[in-house]
């Protein structure tokens, strides 16, 4: 089913709010391909929309269903799209949804804000309605508080075509978001008519502030996905911060710290951008597209397989490597083969690599680590 995309839609709520300015910069910014993993993720929906609205069963959509290069494997089936369904089900199950909507596509201001939900629920007594949203991907989304959520609520109390359900029925909107990368169970959040209310005030105030001659910007997280963030002097200014703080100075080096993953994403936009320009035949001064460095590969496996099978003084063992499965995949090997997981999962223990930083809201322990003199440090630099 095509995607109609408007201005402001589901994914782009957030954004909105955060920083009335992007509307009018994207709108002047190159239009950016698709990744992979954003392929992989729109298969993910398709196979979800096909089970749920074609009665296409997940079997018969093995091999078949595709999107971009990638085709539905059992890989996929096993990971994504039976955690989701399971997960999916269990929300049925306990909001008692009785009437499935999929892919509803609507409209909060005509042609200018809305999108599609990938599944709205409703209950039999018409008090309860779900919104719930695939995601495929790696990066935690999290339901509660979830700008897309409550804008697609908004938008289908609204929209007086989709006759979804009559708003002053409804008691409770459960917001649902589920991500079997992250977690197999479905990640749920209740919300009021009210919140929705103040989520729309909230909007408006957006959406009339991104028609100003100057409107508002500003960087922080909503800026993730913003085609404009290349572009963006906000964020230039805020990378332009982060490197005049003293490094020396624990104060200000949380303080840099604070905008390190913020500055590193748009740095990745940056490059994405430049590369994106180039492959399409532009200019970036100073940089130009070569060929990355290559490694040498054998023509013919099979040819080199049966040479190394046949030459005397080459053992086997010599010219091939066999390698032992981690305690992950092997567990998923003891799942397809049907034989319990329990006496490998004795012998696997957990080992880290080493040390990283995470932010204090983390919920690791810290690690205790005694701090160095700055003597030491002093000796140690200068030795």
């Amino acid at each position: 089913m095509p995607t109609i995309h408007l201005p402001i839609g589901g994914s782009t709520a957030a954004r909105t709010l955060g920083c009335p300015a992007w509307l009018g910069r994207a709108a002047k910014t190159p239009k950016g391909g698709s990744s992979s993993a954003a392929d992989q993720g729109t298969l993910f929906h398709e196979v979800m929309e096909g089970y749920y609205r074609d009665d296409k069963e997940f079997k018969d959509q093995l091999g078949v269903t595709t999107y971009g290069e990638y085709t539905f494997n059992t890989d996929m089936l096993n990971e994504l799209v039976l955690p989701a369904f399971e997960a999916a089900e269990q929300v049925f199950d306990t909001y008692d949804i009785q009437e499935l909507m999929i892919e509803p596509f609507v409209q909060y201001i005509p042609d200018v804000a809305g999108g599609s939900i990938d599944i709205l629920g409703v209950s039999g007594d018409g008090k309860t309605v779900v919104i719930l949203d695939w995601k495929g991907g790696h990066g935690h989304v999290r339901a509660e508080d979830n700008k897309q959520l409550i804008f697609y609520a908004l938008s289908a109390a609204v929209d007086n075509t989709l006759g979804a359900f009559d708003i002053k029925k409804v008691e409770k909107i459960v917001g649902v978001i589920i991500q079997p990368k992250i977690s197999h169970k479905p990640d749920v959040w209740e919300f009021t008519k009210a919140e929705v209310n103040a989520f729309e005030d909230e909007l408006i105030k957006a959406i009339d502030s991104s028609e100003l001659e100057s409107p508002p910007a500003s960087s922080g997280s909503h800026c993730t996905w913003c085609p404009a963030a290349p572009y963006c002097p906000e964020k230039k200014l805020l990378a332009r911060s982060a490197l005049v703080l003293s490094k020396d100075n624990s104060e200000q080096l949380a303080e840099a710290m604070a905008m390190v993953d913020e500055v590193e994403a748009w740095a990745k936009a940056v490059r994405k951008a430049a590369h994106s320009a180039l492959d399409r035949g532009g200019k970036v001064a100073g940089w130009k597209l070569v060929a990355k460095r290559a490694s040498r590969v054998w023509a013919d496996a099979e040819a080199v397989e049966t040479k190394i099978r046949n030459a005397k003084k080459i053992k086997l063992t010599e010219g091939f490597e066999v390698k032992l499965k981690s305690p992950a995949k092997i567990e998923k090997l003891c799942k397809e083969k049907g034989i319990p997981f329990q006496p490998f999962a004795d012998m696997a223990v957990m080992y880290s690599s080493g040390n990283t930083m995470a932010a204090e809201k983390d919920k690791r322990p810290a690690i205790d680590v005694k701090e160095i003199p700055d003597i030491l440090v002093k000796m140690v630099a200068e030795s």
